[in-house]
């Protein structure tokens, strides 16, 4: 009974990820509490400086991220966007959480009177998803989500489009993705 215990407890359930443009992986158990947290690129590992994140409750920490975020001015303007993925071979779980998660960022950003869009997706476990996900170290979610973008105008550079914000990639899916944007310094 020990075994199974400890088991279930230390076994991965859910993986929750939440982009901006740092990448953050949360592995979570069956409980809801945090296994580990993964900063997936370098901007990440400003939001999590100094977080022990490793059991505490899911909320909990996607609380303390969205606020670390928000100090960080990555969701302080009406033009960002955060996406919520959430991992999971148990469907039900996953649209609980999708859903669970979504209202809890949704309530901070509210307060904080941030204006960043918050954009949800569930989805399972595909091996060549996560390979490519690992090799451009961005999220799961976010390879995702490119893979939508690539979906309407597959002459689009996969790795290019890892470089860009969840903003940009909510923009190119919302314009049928006619090209890659120019960006912000080449615009102004």
């Amino acid at each position: 009974i020990g075994l199974t215990t400890w088991r279930n407890a230390n076994a991965v359930a859910s993986v929750v990820s939440l982009d901006v443009n740092p990448s953050i992986q949360l592995q979570v158990n069956k409980n809801e509490k945090v296994l580990s947290a993964e900063a997936l690129n370098e901007d990440a590992q400003i939001i999590l400086e100094g977080m022990d994140l490793k059991g505490t409750q899911l909320k909990v920490a996607v609380n303390a991220i969205v606020g670390s975020l928000l100090q960080n001015g990555y969701l302080d303007r009406i033009s960002s966007a955060i996406l919520i993925s959430v991992e999971d071979q148990d469907s039900q779980r996953a649209a609980r959480l999708e859903s669970d998660l979504t209202a809890e960022v949704g309530a901070a950003l509210q307060n904080a009177s941030a204006g960043a869009a918050i954009l949800s997706q569930t989805l399972s476990t595909d091996t060549d998803l996560n390979a490519l996900a690992q090799s451009s170290n961005i999220s799961v979610g976010k390879a995702a989500m490119i893979q939508d973008v690539q979906g309407l105008n597959s002459q689009l550079d996969f790795d290019a489009l890892a470089a860009l914000s969840v903003e940009e990639l909510k923009q190119l899916r919302e314009t049928g993705a006619p090209a890659m944007p120019i960006g912000k310094d080449a615009a102004a």
